[in-house]
């Protein structure tokens, strides 16, 4: 997850599409997204804004940011 860390401070925002896409599809989408949730359930991220996906999809693509403050967290470089 620090890779995860270290991409958000460098983009500022981010989905985890995005970081997937970021990684070259090395790791599976579904992993990726267990991550997010993972951080967002701890209080290391949260959603910045959701953005429309597409005409064609309802579904909003939510874009994640570090919590200020949070960027030294110790949870980061665990695991």
């Amino acid at each position: 997850m620090i890779r995860i860390r270290e991409w958000l401070l460098k983009v500022g925002e981010g989905s985890p599409y995005d970081y997937w896409i970021y990684e070259g599809r090395r790791i599976r989408y579904s992993t990726i997204v267990k991550y997010f949730y993972t951080l967002r359930k701890a209080g290391l991220i949260e959603v910045a804004r959701e953005i429309e996906n597409s005409r064609a999809s309802p579904i909003k693509k939510k874009l994640y940011r570090i919590v200020p403050g949070k960027e030294n967290d110790p949870r980061w470089f665990e695991g």
